[in-house]
Formats: structure tokens, sequence, C-alpha cells
């Protein structure tokens, strides 16, 4: 019984972490941005820097860009 909690902890956090690194792409899709497939890619290959994933969260959540 102890080993499926630590499995089902370990999924949980395996998840979480897995939303997190995508969210600027859930943020971009939420929004309705104009240029979700790019976010996407650029989440996807960049987001494991901090610098990346930043960037792809502020492109994502840019405003202007929306009214374009």
């Amino acid at each position: 019984m102890k080993d499926i909690g630590h499995l089902t902890l370990w999924y949980l956090a395996r998840t979480l972490v897995i939303l997190a690194y995508f969210l600027p792409t859930i943020a971009a899709s939420r929004y309705r941005h104009p240029k979700q497939k790019e976010i996407l890619f650029f989440n996807a290959f960049l987001g494991w820097t901090v610098v990346g994933w930043v960037i792809a969260l502020r492109w994502a959540l840019k405003s202007s860009e929306l009214k374009e």
C-alpha cells in the first residue's frame, strides 16, 4: 500500500511539473493568442531555460499583439 502512495505522489508531481513547464502554451491557448503554434514550439524547445520560459510566458500574455 505504501508503494501505491509513493507512485501516486510521483505521477502527481510529474503532472504538475509538465503543466508548469507548458504554462505559456496553456495561457496562449486560453487567451486565443494569434501565434499559439509559435509559442508552443518556442516553449517546447527553449522553455527548459528559465529565460526562454519567461520570454514565452510574456509573449503569450502580451496584450499589444492580441489587438493586431
